[in-house]
């Protein structure tokens, strides 16, 4: 007896060394975009700016990811974007058309290494083929039924150990966080501001040759430094102040 959830028809296939790379989330999500822009590419469609393009708004990515949220969609988008692997467009037709535009930024996810193999990405890494698609879109829309994505088991396997896989980050490469350590940083700072943190580890730790046993708990340490440093500055620039205001005032707010 077979489950009604278990598909004889193509799945989305993602490689566990890919996803060890860039994220299981960044994974599957740079999979599916390699997979429309490659369709768009064989039928010579959302062509601009020498590369090829495809495009949703947030909900409509939401029915082909049905296991995440609006929410989390938006943040991987957006995290995608600020590491520099997906290049976002505006090419629609109306100006008030807000809708995003995407395509992958191929050049970028080839110097990225992929682990134990330490082998770059390349495009034959992204494993599902737009030659099986089975495109029926019209003005470039993306036929959801033509979507049939489950995700296999190797990415369950993948998720179970997320908390304890680490991944590197920054500059020197130096700078090694969970994917559960990366979502925490990114909810409390948002996505830019966790990647210039990271680059600011990394160099300092490459400058001075020096190592830490957590860099989640480093960052976060930083974070309450500089907090409790902006706390003591305003408390000593109000006393200044006040002392001023105590001593030199005439009680009309001049001062000698």
């Amino acid at each position: 007896m077979s489950s009604r959830l278990l598909r004889n028809t193509l799945p989305l296939v993602i490689d566990p060394q890919f996803a060890t790379a860039v994220g299981l989330n960044e994974a599957i999500v740079i999979q599916q975009l390699h997979y429309w822009l490659k369709i768009n590419e064989r039928n010579d469609r959302n062509g601009h700016d020498g590369h090829y393009w495809t495009y949703n708004s947030y909900p409509e990515w939401q029915k082909q990811f049905p296991f995440w949220s609006e929410h989390t969609i938006r943040r991987i988008f957006q995290e995608l974007e600020a590491k520099g692997l997906l290049i976002s467009g505006n090419f629609n037709a109306s100006p008030i058309d807000r809708t995003k535009w995407y395509r992958l930024n191929y050049e970028r996810l080839s110097a990225i290494p992929i682990p134990e193999l330490d082998r770059p990405i390349n495009e034959n890494l992204l494993l599902l083929s737009a030659q099986n698609a089975r495109p029926s879109v019209q003005n470039g829309r993306m036929d959801v039924s033509n979507l049939d994505a489950p995700i296999p088991k190797i990415i369950q396997r993948l998720t179970a150990n997320k908390e304890m896989a680490k991944k590197t980050y920054g500059e020197f490469r130096n700078v090694n966080l969970t994917e559960i350590e990366y979502e925490k940083l990114t909810g409390k700072f948002g996505a830019e501001q966790t990647l210039e943190r990271i680059e600011s580890l990394s160099r300092y730790q490459e400058s001075v040759g020096k190592h830490y046993k957590s860099h989640y708990a480093t960052l976060l340490s930083w974070n309450h430094r500089d907090n409790r440093g902006n706390a003591r500055s305003e408390s000593d620039l109000t006393s200044k102040y006040t002392y001023v205001n105590e001593t030199e005032g005439d009680g009309d707010g001049n001062f000698n």
